[in-house]
This record gives structure tokens, C-alpha cells and sequence, in this order.
């Protein structure tokens, strides 16, 4: 409970730095909008926990099921031989800084790193990207990210309850805010910072994700071609001005990337190796059992399914499920195809209108992208695109960082013509998906 306390403090201090800079209407309107997300939230979380105890449960089943259990046996013997022990041990924590033992705690931290993932990217339009929307237009974007996030029962329902799919989406958005930081700050000693922490991310990712080492790689390899571009250009700024200085600059970098290297090679790469051995060919088998249809295939349907229909009969088509969980499922989806239907109409009338706001200095946006990219592709090829509902939430999380960092939303009403054929056609194809049972 007080690690509770003390990230959620910093939690609302941060997203209040975040929108400092909108004027004082607009500032109080996305602070009622974000309480009112948290309190929705936690009524999302009385539903669950009362239906859990209808069927006289503690926990979801499942990973939570396993952790949790973990989590009890480090509690009362002090160790536990579980798999994946930095979830436990978070859990672990959780439970001996709170008044009683009770997983509730657990759903509570995960409802934090959701909100903290929402906080990282409205940080990122206000604070970190180069922006030339009014206030107007950015107010806009951040309302309706935080109303298709904070307020879709799919993506809180089906991240709370595992700690696993919410915890590694929060370090995710950590590591790109990090990236944005430091490529900002353009600073050699906390660039270095940087590396260290991105060293040592590889090795905690791993204990997220078998896969995870990859996206604090990609991380620190863009961090070293923005100081590289950053060093030519100041380089020829300089060099005929203060030789000297640009001399022990480039000095002082070699040495700092050597012993990052020596750290990546000596203590990172082995750990790398040993999950390597174990997930590639996992992954190569259920590559070889697809072809390029059943891939293509797959993507549409991890991003799409499991729709409505099939969310509310959970009966049927989960494993597990929860009668508050199918509900809450079913509305989530509702939003979630409405919110394909303005991203691609926005996008589409962006485009038009040529109100584009790409730019490749936008890094947290430009990584987001590329993680994105990954994050779908290895779960279409693990899945066929048949992926639990967690995974999908976080990918919806992960594609709004990205579309409201890009596309403007300002002159989509206008376009009514546009609009309404992207939702007509939309509506036909989810019907046809729901119809042929994806």
C-alpha cells in the first residue's frame, strides 16, 4: 500500500507537469477528465473483485494464479522456485508494505502502470515532441487518447489482472521516454546514464518477455546513431573554433561506448544467449507451420479480433473468463472498433489535407513505432494472431502512441463524406469477421 501511495503521488505530479503548459481551462478539464478515469478504473475493479468472489476466488486463473502463489510462498517460507521470479518478488513487495495480505494490491499496482503508460505519451505530445498544434488541437488529442484508454473496459480489465502484461508495457513506454530525454538533452554524461540503464534494461526485459532484450537493443543502437549525427554536425560547428574541447570530447565518448560494450559483452550478452537457445526455435516451429496467408491473415486478426460477440460470450469461446470480464470485453471492443474507425478516417483526411506531423526527430514516437511493429509481428507468428485479450490491450495502447503523435484530429467532423464511408465499410468487415468467427 505506501508503494502505492508513493507512485500514485508521482503519478498525478507528473501528469500535471505534463499539461502545464495548456492554459488554466484547459488544464482543469484534462485533470477532472483524468480523476474521473481513475475512479472509473477502480469501479471497473470493485465489479472484478466481487465477481472473482462469486466464484469463490482470489485471483484470476492462469499466470496470476501461478504468481500469486509464488508470491505466497516467498511470504511464508521465504523462497519460492518459481519461473519468472521478478514478477513475484514486485508482488512480493507489494504485499509486505501493505497493512494485510490481499491481492487487490497487485490489481491496484497494475491500474497504476496503465495510468503511467497513458501519462508517458501525454507527456511525450506536450513536453518532449516538436509540436505545431495549438493548444486547441493538442487538448483535443489528449482528451480522446485518455477517453479510448482510461475508459475502455477491455484494455483495464483484461491489464489488471495480470501483473505481467502491465508491467512490461509501462517499462516499455519508461525505456522510450528515457531514449527521448537523453536524445533531447544531447549530453554526454547522461547519455552514459542512459547506456548503463539500457544495459541493464536487456537483462530485466528478459525476465518480462523472452523476446524483450530487443526493445532496450533497439533503444540503445538508436540512441548511438542520434549522438553520432549530433557529434558530426557539432564536429563541424566547432572543431576549427576549439580543437582541444572537440579533441577530449571524442576522447571522453570512445571511452564511455568501450565500457558500455564491455558491459553489453561481459554481463548482457550471456543472459541473451541462454533465452535464445530456448525461444528461437519455438518460434521458428510455429513460423514454419504458417504461410504468407495465414500470416497476413493473422495480423488482421490480432488487431481486429476477438470483437463484441465473441468478448460477451466468453463462455464459449475463453478458457477462463468472468461474467464482469465478458461485459466489460464486449463495451471495450465497441470502443476499440470505433476508435479503428476514427484512427483510420483521421489518418485518411490527415493525408488529404496534408496535416502530417511526422518528423524523425520525434524519437519517442519513431521507437513506439518500431516496438509496435515487433510486438505484432512475433505474436502473430507465436499465435496466428489468436492472442490472449491482454496482449491486445497493450497493443492498442502502443498503436494511439503513436497515431496521436502523427495524425491531427482537428479537421475530422468536417469530413463527413470521408467519415461516413470508412464507417460503413468498417462496420461491413467487422460484421463479415464476426460472421466467419475470427
Amino acid at each position: 500500500m505506501l508503494i502505492l501511495i508513493l507512485l500514485n503521488i508521482l503519478l498525478f505530479t507528473f501528469y500535471n507537469k505534463s499539461i502545464k503548459s495548456f492554459s488554466s481551462l484547459y488544464n482543469e478539464k484534462l485533470k477532472k477528465i483524468f480523476i474521473i478515469g481513475v475512479v472509473f478504473e477502480l469501479i471497473l475493479l470493485l465489479f472484478y473483485r466481487l465477481d472473482l468472489l462469486s466464484l469463490n476466488r482470489n485471483v484470476y486463473y492462469s499466470d496470476a494464479e501461478t504468481y500469486w502463489k509464488n508470491t505466497l510462498e516467498l511470504i511464508n517460507y521465504g523462497q519460492s522456485d518459481g519461473y519468472n521470479a521478478l514478477y513475484y518478488k514486485i508482488c512480493y513487495y507489494l504485499q509486505i508494505f501493505s497493512p494485510f495480505i490481499w491481492v487487490g494490491w497487485n490489481n491496484l499496482f497494475n491500474i497504476t502502470c496503465i495510468n503511467f503508460s497513458i501519462v508517458f505519451i501525454v507527456y511525450s505530445l506536450t513536453n518532449l515532441e516538436i509540436n505545431k498544434e495549438n493548444d486547441n488541437e493538442l487538448y483535443k488529442k489528449i482528451r480522446l487518447l485518455l477517453i479510448l484508454t482510461m475508459f475502455n473496459p477491455f484494455i483495464i480489465y483484461s491489464l489488471m489482472r495480470n501483473l505481467k502484461d502491465a508491467l512490461f508495457m509501462v517499462y516499455v513506454f519508461f525505456i522510450a521516454f528515457i531514449l527521448n530525454k537523453s536524445i533531447k538533452k544531447n549530453n554526454i554524461v547522461f547519455s552514459l546514464i542512459t547506456y548503463l540503464f539500457f544495459s541493464i534494461s536487456i537483462y530485466a526485459m528478459i525476465q518480462l518477455r523472452p523476446w524483450g532484450f530487443i526493445i532496450p537493443l533497439i533503444a540503445i543502437i538508436y540512441l548511438t546513431i542520434c549522438l553520432f549525427v549530433n557529434l558530426i554536425k557539432k564536429i563541424k560547428k566547432e572543431f576549427e573554433i576549439n580543437k582541444l574541447r572537440i579533441t577530449l570530447f571524442l576522447i571522453f565518448t570512445l571511452v564511455a561506448l568501450i565500457f558500455v560494450f564491455f558491459i553489453l559483452c561481459f554481463k548482457v550478452f550471456p543472459h541473451i544467449i541462454v533465452t535464445l537457445r530456448v525461444w528461437i526455435p519455438s518460434v521458428v516451429n510455429s513460423l514454419m507451420q504458417r504461410n504468407l496467408i495465414s500470416v497476413l491473415l493473422g495480423i488482421f486478426k490480432f488487431i481486429v479480433a476477438p470483437g463484441p460477440l465473441r468478448a460477451l460470450l466468453g463462455n464459449k469461446y475463453f478458457v477462463h473468463y468472468t461474467e464482469s470480464g465478458n461485459v466489460m470485453c464486449c463495451i471495450g471492443q465497441i470502443m476499440w472498433w470505433t476508435a479503428i474507425v476514427i484512427i483510420i478516417s483521421n489518418v485518411i483526411i490527415s493525408i488529404k489535407n496534408k496535416r502530417i506531423n511526422f518528423n524523425i526527430k520525434k524519437s519517442f514516437c519513431n521507437f513506439m513505432s518500431i516496438i509496435s511493429f515487433i510486438y505484432i509481428a512475433i505474436y502473430v507468428i507465436q499465435y496466428g494472431g489468436t492472442a490472449e485479450i491482454r496482449l491486445r490491450a497493450v497493443m492498442y495502447i502502443f498503436s494511439f502512441s503513436i497515431f496521436f503523435s502523427i495524425f491531427s484530429i482537428n479537421d475530422y467532423k468536417y469530413n463527413k463524406k470521408i467519415y461516413n464511408t470508412v464507417f460503413i465499410l468498417s462496420i461491413l468487415c467487422f460484421t463479415l469477421i464476426t460472421f466467419l468467427g475470427m
